[in-house]
């Protein structure tokens, strides 16, 4: 049993039809309730469709309230402007990089090809910091490090607000800058010290003197300390004078220039001065000495240098006095 409509808009009425295979001898009695159902009829359909339409209405309301709102127009308006210039912005772009000549292509696909490798580094170097760090161990001494800066950062602190107190202190400042000044000072002078004994040079030196007579032979070796790259200069000398080995020389001698120099204090162990005169960038040197005040005398010599370990002298001896005048040649041999 159901409730049918005559046609698409009639009537409804009930429809009773009987079962499509009834039990035997099922006879309905009276007062029985018969259940039925109600059939969909084109009204239905028009309620439904209806309704959808009233919420498709007001979709469409708010959709037209959305898009005509001021505020939505100009949104709207600036994002067609930039994607109108961001299109304008492509096609230039692609219109240079077409233009490019071969080896500027390659050189952004070398440019491409390096920034994928950095990032392929910067990936592995992030995989490994983070492994690193997942290391419980590491944890421990990262944590361990970050609180001792901590605390040399507090001692540090410390540190400056003391240093800070103190220099308001005049007395202290002023002990401060005397200190400061000494310590230039000592520096000063160690540094001319250290520098002094830097440019000083030891050589030894002898001299063999053979005169006319191959009997008159004299002998002489000397020690000279040099500064200041020779100029100045410390000569200690022995010789053999009169059969007995004296002090000969003790002098100090300055080079004034790159031709001349001169010597004080004693010559032949008699107070003297001396005078050099360097020639051929120091392969020639002339000398001149004049000692012994009570009677007075003048050597003269010329030294022939080969090298810094080998020269030939020639040697006038007392020239002031014609009769105790000698010459002798010889060799000097600097070790």
């Amino acid at each position: 049993m159901r409730i049918a409509y005559d046609g698409l808009i009639g009537q409804k009425y009930i429809d009773v039809m009987p079962a499509p295979n009834p039990e035997p001898g099922l006879v309905c009695k009276p007062n029985t309730m018969l259940e039925g159902r109600s059939a969909s009829g084109i009204v239905d359909f028009i309620d439904v469709g209806t309704a959808n339409l009233e919420e498709l209405k007001k979709i469409v309301t708010a959709i037209r309230e959305y898009i005509t709102s001021p505020q939505i127009k100009t949104a709207a308006y600036q994002i067609m402007a930039d994607i109108s210039a961001t299109s304008a912005n492509l096609r230039q772009l692609v219109f240079e990089i077409r233009n490019l000549s071969a080896s500027e292509q390659g050189t952004i696909k070398a440019f491409i090809e390096n920034f994928r490798q950095i990032s392929e580094k910067l990936k592995l170097v992030s995989d490994n910091l983070a492994s690193f760090l997942g290391d419980p161990q590491t944890a421990v001494d990262f944590k361990t490090t970050l609180a001792n800066l901590k605390q040399f950062s507090v001692k540090l602190d410390n540190i400056m607000t003391q240093a800070q107190a103190a220099l308001g202190d005049k007395k202290f400042v002023e002990d401060l800058k005397s200190a400061v000044a000494a310590t230039k000072q000592l520096i000063s002078s160690t540094n001319e010290i250290v520098q002094k004994v830097a440019e000083t040079r030891v050589r030894g030196e002898a001299d063999l003197l053979i005169g006319k007579d191959s009997r008159d032979v004299k002998f002489r070796a000397n020690l000279n300390i040099t500064q200041n790259r020779g100029r100045r200069l410390y000569r200690l000398g022995l010789g053999k004078i009169a059969g007995d080995i004296k002090l000969t020389d003790l002098q100090y001698g300055a080079r004034f220039g790159d031709v001349m120099g001169t010597r004080v204090g004693i010559f032949n162990s008699e107070p003297a001065v001396g005078l050099d005169s360097y020639l051929f960038t120091d392969k020639v040197v002339l000398s001149g000495d004049l000692y012994d005040p009570d009677n007075l005398k003048v050597d003269l010599r010329g030294l022939l240098g080969f090298n810094e370990n080998l020269g030939v002298y020639l040697w006038a001896e007392d020239v002031a006095h014609s009769n105790l005048r000698k010459y002798y040649v010889g060799v000097k041999v600097s070790p």
